[in-house]
């Protein structure tokens, strides 16, 4: 038996921001059709897009990773993330608190590595 291109996938690596989170729904289609313990799924966060789609800058505060992280969860249509780390680091933002905000998310349970 054949095997389609799709399904010999083992690493998934995309972005919370690309396709504005849609992208996050076409992944969730594939999962799907796989055991998620197969599956390495890496994603990055942090960009900030306007509704036209235009970059408005990046967004590394505590709070901004894990509202990122919970609607990147809801998207996917998983209980965790294997590999979450940030697009940019947000010059507004030391980067030991978006770390932070990971390893909260990943004493949680949430993110298996940042």
């Amino acid at each position: 038996m054949r095997m389609r291109a799709y399904q010999r996938f083992t690493l998934l690596d995309s972005g919370d921001f690309y396709g504005a989170g849609h992208n996050e729904l076409l992944i969730r289609k594939a999962l799907k059709s796989r055991n998620r313990d197969q599956i390495l799924l890496s994603i990055k966060f942090g960009a900030l897009r306007s509704p036209d789609g235009s970059f408005l800058g990046y967004d590394g505060r505590p709070a901004a990773v894990k509202n990122f992280a919970a609607y990147s969860l809801k998207r996917l249509g998983t209980d965790h993330i294997d590999i979450y780390r940030p697009a940019r680091v947000d010059p507004n933002v030391p980067i030991e608190e978006a770390v932070g905000a990971i390893a909260d998310l990943i004493r949680a349970g949430y993110v298996r590595w940042l």
